[in-house]
C-alpha cells in the first residue's frame, strides 16, 4: 500500500510540474494562448481518472480557432485528502491568471461550497463531471453557496440525486407495477430528500406509501421491529433511501420476517458488493438500485473517444466512474469557447461570454450525454441508470431519463 501511494504521489507530482500557470511555450502560427483549469483533489486516484478524461478531450483539441488550447491543472489536495485552504488558495491563483476562461471541477460537492463564492465573483464558468447533490436548488436539508450572477456560473453533467428517487418511483410504477410502498431512510439530508422525492413522486403516479420510517442506521443492526412494521403495512416494495450499504442488513434480516420476497428498492448507496455481502443468502432480482453516474453512450462517435482513450490509458486504474463525464465537461468548454470566439468576431473573448456561452449550449452531443443546462446550471435531461441483483453480483438493467 506504502509504494501505491508513492507511485500516486509520483503520478501527481508530474502532472502539476507539467502544468505550472504561466509556463507554456505558444506554438507558431497561433493567436495566442487559451487555458481551461482542472480544479481536483488529484491524490485520489478516482478523482485522477476524472482529471484522465478532462486532458484527454483537451489533448485531441490542440487549437481552437487558432488559439492554441491547454489544460492548467489545481491540486486541491493536502496530504491525500481535499483541503478547504489549497482550494480556495487555487481559486485565487484561477481568477488572476486572465488566460483561464473556464473550469473543469470540482468533483464532490463539498468543493463546490468553497469554489462557487470565488466564481460567481469572477464570471468564471464552472463544469462539474460528478457533483450529484445541493448546490442548484436551495432546499431546507440542503446548503446552497450565494448565487450572484446570472447567468450561474456552476453547471454540472452529472444527475442531481434527487432524480434517483424520482426515477426509481417511475420504474416502480410503470414497469415494476408496484401499488404499495413502504418507504425508510436514514435520517435528514441525503436519505431523507431521496426518500421525499420517491414518496412524493410514487403517490403522484397513483400509487401508495403505506409506511415511511426515518432511522438511525449507524446504530443498531437488528431490523426485526422495523421490518414487522414493514410487514404489517403490506407492502409490494421496500424502497431504503440512503447512503449507506450498512442498508442491506435489512434485506438479509426480511426472510425471517416477510414471507414473500417483495422488492428492495433503492440508490446508489446500496449499488455495492459491500451490500450484497450484507442482504447476506437474500439474493434476487428483486434487489434494484439505481445510479447517477454517467455512461457512456453508444453511439459511434461516443464508443470512437471511449477506444481511443482506453488505448492511450490502458490501465485499469486510469479509468474510473467519472472519466468521461470529464472529458465531456472539457468538451463543453471546448464548444463554448469555440462559439465565444466566433460571436466576438474571432478575437480572443472574456470570461462572461463564454459563460454566456455554456449557459446556451444547444444540445451539444458528448460521450456520457446530450447537453444543454437549465437556468439552475443543472442538465436540461438527465438519466438515471439502473441495476438489479443476478447471481451474485450488480448487473446492468435499464437507463431512463427523468425531469421535474
Amino acid at each position: 500500500m506504502a509504494n501505491g501511494r508513492l507511485a500516486l504521489a509520483v503520478v501527481v507530482a508530474a502532472v502539476s510540474a507539467a502544468c505550472v500557470p504561466g509556463q507554456g511555450v505558444l506554438q507558431p502560427n497561433t493567436k495566442g494562448e487559451i487555458a481551461i483549469a482542472a480544479a481536483m483533489p488529484l491524490a485520489e486516484q478516482d478523482v485522477l481518472a476524472t482529471w484522465n478524461g478532462a486532458r484527454f478531450a483537451v489533448k485531441r483539441t490542440p487549437t481552437v480557432r487558432g488559439y492554441r488550447l491547454t489544460l492548467r491543472s489545481f491540486d486541491t489536495s493536502l496530504a491525500g485528502l481535499f483541503d478547504p485552504a489549497k482550494a480556495v488558495q487555487n481559486m485565487k491563483q484561477i481568477v488572476d491568471d486572465p488566460t483561464i476562461l473556464g473550469i473543469v471541477g470540482p468533483s464532490r460537492s463539498i468543493e463546490a461550497t468553497y469554489e462557487i463564492p470565488r466564481t460567481e465573483a469572477a464570471n468564471v464558468v464552472m463544469l462539474s463531471p460528478a457533483t450529484q447533490d445541493c448546490l442548484t436548488i436551495a432546499r431546507p436539508d440542503c446548503f446552497l453557496p450565494p448565487r450572484t450572477v446570472n447567468p450561474t456560473t456552476f453547471f454540472r453533467v452529472a444527475t442531481p440525486d434527487r432524480f434517483q428517487g424520482t426515477a426509481m418511483a417511475d420504474y416502480a410504477a410503470r414497469d415494476l407495477t408496484v401499488r404499495r410502498v413502504a418507504v425508510i431512510s436514514d435520517g435528514p439530508g441525503y436519505g431523507d430528500a431521496l426518500a421525499d422525492a420517491f414518496s412524493k413522486r410514487f403517490a403522484a403516479a397513483g400509487g401508495t406509501i403505506v409506511l415511511r420510517r426515518s432511522v438511525r442506521l449507524c446504530c443498531t443492526t437488528d431490523f426485526a421491529a422495523l421490518l414487522q412494521e414493514v410487514k404489517h403495512s403490506n407492502p409490494d416494495a421496500l424502497y431504503v433511501g440512503t447512503g449507506t450499504t450498512v442498508t442491506c442488513k435489512i434485506r438479509g434480516q426480511m426472510k425471517d420476517v416477510i414471507p414473500t420476497d417483495i422488492y428492495f428498492l433503492g440508490p446508489e448507496g446500496i449499488l455495492d458488493d459491500k451490500c450484497l455481502k450484507n442482504a447476506s443468502e437474500y439474493l434476487s432480482p428483486r434487489m434494484i438500485a439505481t445510479s447517477a453516474a454517467p455512461q457512456e453512450r453508444s453511439s459511434r462517435d461516443a464508443v470512437a473517444v471511449v477506444d481511443a482513450y482506453r488505448k492511450a490509458h490502458p490501465g485499469p486504474e486510469d479509468t474510473g466512474p467519472y472519466t468521461f463525464a470529464g472529458y465531456d465537461s472539457a468538451g463543453i468548454l471546448i464548444d463554448a469557447i469555440r462559439r465565444a470566439i466566433d460571436t466576438n468576431g474571432g478575437r480572443l473573448p472574456s470570461r462572461s461570454q463564454v459563460l454566456r456561452a455554456v449557459a446556451q449550449t444547444p444540445a451539444w452531443e458528448g460521450v456520457t450525454g446530450t447537453w444543454s443546462f437549465d437556468a439552475n446550471g443543472d442538465p436540461t435531461i438527465s438519466a438515471v441508470h439502473f441495476y438489479q441483483v443476478q447471481g451474485r453480483k450488480w448487473t446492468y438493467l435499464a437507463d431512463r431519463t427523468v425531469n421535474e
